[in-house]
């Protein structure tokens, strides 16, 4: 028999928001996350990645998290507002907003009725020719509704004991995520065309070059 124990913690308001920077300046802007996720304190989470921009290009899509301090969340020069000063963004929208209202946004992507696909590959980090497979990857979007995101495994859930606990991978890491969406009903034919009879749709899913390490127990 398996069980689980689960200690909720409230947290009313967050300080959050989205940041989209153009991709042709992707390597940049993901070399100088690359050292601020890495040193990113407990309260700080944040989930990077790709996603369509206003005008339906591919953009490096930044996503901060806070749950400390609101003053420190909101301050000028805090953990937040510093990663909108990486480039020139797109889009730069971050203030405090409740934790509930994140979570819709996220629920809304899914309507029910969108078709949809999703591969996971778990990284040590997002290293140059990681960044490269997977920028490759956005370029190649079918859908204004498909994303690349990976997600911080750090601060505190990394300090158990391997021993201690049923999941097997401690250390700090990321899980990215290709998602591919698309509308119900849309014609497939014209997607078509590597031979495999796959749509594209979900051929794009699939960075053979994106080197991954999976999580062991």
């Amino acid at each position: 028999m398996t069980s689980a124990r689960t200690r909720l913690h409230p947290v009313p308001t967050v300080f959050s928001g989205t940041i989209l920077y153009p991709i042709d300046h992707s390597a940049g802007t993901l070399a100088d996350l690359g050292g601020i996720l890495q040193d990113s304190p407990d309260e700080l989470t944040v989930d990077v990645g790709f996603l369509p921009g206003p005008d339906g290009k591919p953009t490096v899509y930044v996503a901060p998290t806070w749950s400390g301090d609101p003053d420190v969340g909101n301050a000028e020069n805090g953990p937040v507002r510093t990663l909108a000063r990486l480039g020139t963004p797109v889009l730069a929208e971050v203030g405090p907003v409740a934790r509930s209202a994140t979570l819709a946004a996220t629920d809304a992507l899914f309507p029910p009725g969108r078709m949809g696909a999703i591969r996971t590959r778990t990284v040590q980090s997002v290293t140059g020719s990681i960044a490269t497979v997977l920028d490759r990857a956005a370029r190649e979007f079918t859908s204004p509704f498909s994303a690349i995101v990976w997600h911080q495994f750090h601060g505190a859930a990394t300090r158990p004991p391997l021993s201690s606990t049923a999941f097997g991978r401690r250390e700090p890491h990321l899980m990215v995520e290709l998602i591919s969406m698309w509308e119900n009903g849309e014609k497939q034919d014209h997607h078509t065309g590597s031979g495999d009879g796959r749509s594209s749709h979900l051929r794009w899913l699939e960075p053979e070059q994106m080197t991954t390490r999976r999580p062991k127990g």
